[in-house]
């Protein structure tokens, strides 16, 4: 029963989606009808505190299809979540949220639904209520806000702590959220286009695109929100003198992540259709996201010379950057990945030459007076030839996915740029390793002979063992044990030796009597692997700290439980680095 508690508490602390939550709740009410009533009890009284948003009903409503009751709704609650039947304190210092008014909607949230089932009035504001929001207005009971991020055509974005992160002890209880501006919420699909994006940004789970938690409305306010990003976009940093220094490395890192960002985009059918640098964010981490999946603006008098979004005045909205917006979108063709190809293309122009490919002006425009972007010297034949397909004016001469357009920009490897001289050094080196080769070949066969001669042959006949023999042999395999369990803890290495193989009862001792009596003894076979794995750590620990000679003795120990490759590369190496230390051995 407590797992939708959790399942809600992770929903409101941004931890989960709509979906995952839905289903939670629809598992447990088909697994316990009967709790129906007593769930839909104990969500009304949690939005009625404080404790959860009202908007909760519009994501589970036709779920538990709530009942309105009072008195004994927080009892029944109790009964089905123990663990939350009593609302979290939250700091003294934050205030008391205010009564909160719900709102019951059972349809889900559908990016596509035009009237979303609220009521006509339900953005509009009271008479002689205030709607203008401000640092230190709540929203919900549960969004405090800290100061103004940004403003644009469609709203307001704040910063905003979350009382319920807060409640939850997350270390990083802010967030960001947007607000509908006045001017949009005038457009009658003004709340849609913001449930829209929010929908659509909450499907496009992926580390170069902007986290998008939930949205939702408090009296006239409508708003969404998301991840505090703490950077600056990428407009920003391309109108700053210091962009303009910035290492090609830096330039194709920040391509290489908007791109990866929009091809996951078109994996999930969805089509940006307004990139540009305003929508691309660079956070001080280093990490680039895309924002703004879907979002809509108003429509305003522009001339086509500009970065601000204009939008199809038809019965949904529509928006376009007359600056980065392809020619089909010009002429309302249905969206296609490569309408974003074209705007990712003039993105990237941007990011490597300082401007715009065609002076910002319009796709259409520039298709129809003939402009020709200028070439970028900095850039190789391959990645020009990959950025004039890119910013084509028709789809059909675009490249068809940026994953290739990627492949093809990428600036060309180490490897790729000194091929030819890297082939023919590889081919003398080829020549001296063979000779090299044959020796060091020569050498680990005479190495391997050696260590046949260490042990009996496990592949012989042996006689049976008597009962004496055996138990002599358990005996003897406890002690190894033992052993080898002290030389592995043992501070220094005249302890572990004398523990592996020149102390009373050593190791190498006891495994001579097991195999000497039984040669195939799995434990006594595995203990002398371990034995020698043990020598080689602790030699190559030796070696790593140039202590050679050290180094050089464990070797030889090791050898005598087995020889190992490891521990003839440990010996080789040495003898490479110090030649006559290796000269009587």
């Amino acid at each position: 029963m407590d797992e939708l508690g959790t399942a809600l508490g992770r929903f409101a602390g941004g931890l989960s989606n709509v979906d995952e939550m839905r289903s939670a709740f629809r598992d447990y009410l088909r697994a316990h009808p009967e709790n129906r009533e007593a769930v839909s009890r104990w969500v009304s009284d949690s939005i009625r505190i404080g404790r959860i948003s009202p908007a909760i009903m519009l994501t589970i409503g036709d779920l538990i299809e709530p009942v309105a009751r009072e008195g004994t709704a927080a009892e029944s609650a109790a009964t089905i979540f123990p663990n939350m039947s009593s609302p979290r304190k939250l700091p003294t210092s934050v205030p008391s949220p205010p009564p909160v008014s719900v709102r019951v909607q059972r349809a889900p949230l559908d990016p596509d639904a035009t009237g979303a089932g609220l009521p006509e009035n339900a953005l509009a504001p009271a008479e002689g209520e205030d709607v203008t929001l401000a640092a230190g207005d709540v929203l919900d009971g549960r969004y405090t806000l800290i100061e103004e991020l940004g403003r644009g055509g469609m709203g307001s974005v704040f910063k905003a702590r979350d009382r319920n992160r807060e409640a939850f002890q997350d270390r990083h209880p802010y967030i960001a959220l947007k607000v509908l501006s006045e001017e949009f919420k005038r457009h009658p699909d003004a709340r849609m286009a913001l449930q829209r994006e929010t929908v659509r940004a909450q499907n496009l789970a992926h580390p170069n695109i902007v986290t998008v938690f939930d949205f939702d409305y408090d009296g006239p306010h409508a708003y969404m929100t998301m991840e505090l990003l703490e950077g600056q976009s990428l407009e920003d940093w391309l109108q700053q003198e210091s962009s303009a220094s910035t290492p090609m490395a830096r330039r194709w890192s920040i391509v290489r992540s908007i791109g990866a960002g929009l091809a996951y985009a078109h994996e999930k059918g969805v089509v940006h259709s307004d990139l540009k640098p305003g929508n691309v964010f660079l956070c001080r981490s280093g990490t680039v996201k895309v924002m703004d999946f879907g979002i809509a603006r108003p429509l305003r008098a522009v001339t086509d010379q500009t970065d601000t979004t204009l939008f199809d005045p038809a019965e949904r909205l529509g928006g376009l950057t007359p600056a980065y917006a392809s020619i089909e979108q010009w002429n309302h063709e249905a969206p296609d990945p490569r309408d974003d190809i074209y705007a990712f293309a003039c993105v990237v122009y941007y990011i490597f030459s300082g401007k715009h490919p065609f002076g910002r002006v319009s796709a259409k425009t520039a298709y129809e007076t003939r402009l020709v972007p200028q070439r970028i010297p900095s850039l190789t034949r391959r990645q020009w030839d990959a950025l004039k397909r890119g910013v084509a004016f028709k789809r059909s001469d675009r490249i068809a996915t940026v994953d290739e357009f990627l492949k093809q920009f990428a600036p060309l490897t180490w490897y790729q740029k000194y091929r030819m001289w890297l082939m023919s050094a590889a081919a003398t080196v080829a020549a001296i390793s063979l000779i090299l080769g044959a020796q060091y070949y020569r050498d680990y066969v005479e190495d391997q002979a050696v260590n046949a001669q260490l042990w009996p042959r496990t592949d012989l006949p042996v006689p049976p063992l008597t009962a004496e023999q055996r138990h002599d042999i358990d005996d003897d395999l406890y002690l190894a044990h033992e052993s080898l369990r002290q030389a592995a803890n043992a501070r220094t290495d005249e302890d572990r030796s004398a523990l592996l193989s020149t102390g009373d009862n050593n190791l190498l001792d006891l495994l001579k009597s097991v195999r000497g009596l039984e040669p195939s003894n799995s434990q006594a076979l595995q203990l002398t692997d371990d034995a020698a794995h043990l020598y080689e750590n602790r030699a190559r620990a030796l070696l790593d700290s140039n202590r050679l000679p050290d180094a050089l003795r464990l070797v030889l120990e090791g050898q005598r439980f087995e020889h190992t490759r490891a521990l003839f590369e440990i010996r080789r190496t040495i003898c490479r680095r110090n030649p006559p230390l290796c000269s009587g051995h």
